[in-house]
């Protein structure tokens, strides 16, 4: 999420663009990147694969 908002604020008119307008595409990238995690974490799909093993000893809750 932080690239993308690093990418909206690094806009050349950035503080030209009223504040509320601003705030909305903020709150547009933070919704996206929310929905994009969510979809993610309930599928299972965390990414390449490379997720180390858990420590010893670990036990999973359901």
């Amino acid at each position: 999420m932080k690239p993308q908002l690093d990418a909206l604020v690094s806009v050349r008119d950035w503080k030209n663009i009223p504040a509320d307008e601003r705030k909305d595409m903020i709150d547009d990238t933070v919704r996206a990147a929310r929905k994009t995690a969510r979809k993610a974490f309930l599928s299972g799909n965390f990414g390449d694969g490379n997720i180390p093993p858990p420590p010893p000893g670990f036990t999973a809750v359901k």
